[in-house]
């Protein structure tokens, strides 16, 4: 049963997923090679290939039964094992709900960047908990530029990842799936109603999900809220510095 769960969570439809791997091309689209390249809560790694034309390191915990063959370093965010200034571009994707103290972790990605480099990075803002206990916060665009800025970044923009109909999708296929069929005993009588209706709106709202995931991947609706924003931001260089604090 739970191989059959992993399976379907592969293959099923996920607007974000393809709106993630298009904002990393763009990350890669955007870097001149040959570049120095970190993925910082890279997983397995699994965004290793479009990267193949840069340098590309990998730094994650490497926890449970996780193929750690692409990571770089097996380490935390807060001390990455990589001297200042080190990399010309660093993505970070649906990582910074993971880690206890952000504002750290992205100080510490300021410090290996060079003065001029990309940060690309994602976090989730309406999304259900996942990978217990080990998920703190979400975060609104307001939160986002406020961390970044007192991290020591620029931010160039913060726009949502997928649209509003990828949003709708997500709840739908979470309700498909945990509206109870089955009436309980402290539930009284509207148990029985909302089981009864259950079995009428479950394949109908698993049915909408599909629809409306496919539909998000053509079509971006940005109305509304997304599950995800998507960020850039730059490390100043000194140059730039100083034009910021002079007002010139």
């Amino acid at each position: 049963m739970r191989r059959i769960i992993q399976t379907y969570r592969k293959l099923r439809p996920n607007p974000s997923r393809i709106y993630l791997r298009r904002f990393l091309m763009r990350a890669s689209a955007e870097c001149l090679p040959p570049a120095r390249v970190l993925d910082a809560g890279a997983g397995e790694g699994q965004y290793a290939e479009l990267f193949a034309q840069h340098t590309y390191h990998a730094i994650d915990l490497c926890l449970g039964s996780a193929d750690c063959s692409n990571v770089s370093y097996v380490s935390n965010l807060v001390a990455i094992a990589a001297r200042d200034a080190s990399y010309d571009l660093v993505v970070c994707t649906q990582v910074l709900e993971h880690v206890p103290d952000p504002l750290r972790v992205l100080r510490e990605i300021n410090r290996v960047m060079k003065p001029g480099g990309r940060l690309w990075l994602t976090a989730p803002f309406f999304f259900a908990e996942h990978m217990q206990p080990y998920d703190f916060y979400r975060y609104t665009q307001y939160g986002l530029r406020y961390l970044l800025e007192r991290a020591g970044f620029e931010v160039r923009t913060i726009q949502r990842l997928e649209g509003y109909l990828g949003t709708l999708a997500y709840q739908l296929e979470s309700a498909a799936r945990y509206l109870p069929i089955l009436p309980t005993r402290s539930g009284g009588f509207a148990s029985w109603i909302v089981a009864a209706a259950s079995l009428f709106l479950k394949p109908l709202f698993f049915l909408t999900y599909l629809f409306l995931a496919a539909a998000d991947s053509a079509y971006k609706v940005n109305g509304a809220y997304s599950k995800n924003y998507a960020v850039v931001a730059v490390k100043p260089t000194e140059q730039s510095t100083k034009l910021h604090t002079t007002g010139a």
